[in-house]
């Protein structure tokens, strides 16, 4: 992964977090498949509501919006109290203080 392109990914989705972080919201961490390809990870503490998933959503649409056509961009929804990476080639992108 070059390092513009992980630098590309954390201003995108700090950006698209601004005014969007919501309470249960834990984390979010990115695994970066290729150079077209990521995933993202949402680490909430409570039950996916469909006000949840619509915050995530808004979230992910300003993040696309950022990319190139062409870009695969995923996410996937974790409930844990407590984040941790699933995966060594992740990194974190937001970490909340509590």
């Amino acid at each position: 992964m070059s390092e513009n392109l992980r630098s590309d990914i954390v201003l995108s989705v700090n950006r698209a977090l601004l005014g969007e972080v919501f309470s249960e919201l834990v984390a979010v961490s990115c695994k970066v498949e290729n150079e077209r390809r990521f995933e993202l990870t949402f680490f909430v503490d409570s039950e996916v509501s469909d006000a949840l998933s619509e915050d995530i959503s808004c979230i992910e649409t300003e993040i696309i919006a950022d990319f190139p056509v062409g870009f695969e961009i995923s996410h996937k929804v974790v409930r844990a109290k407590r984040a941790s990476l699933l995966t060594p080639d992740a990194f974190w992108i937001f970490l909340s203080k509590a």
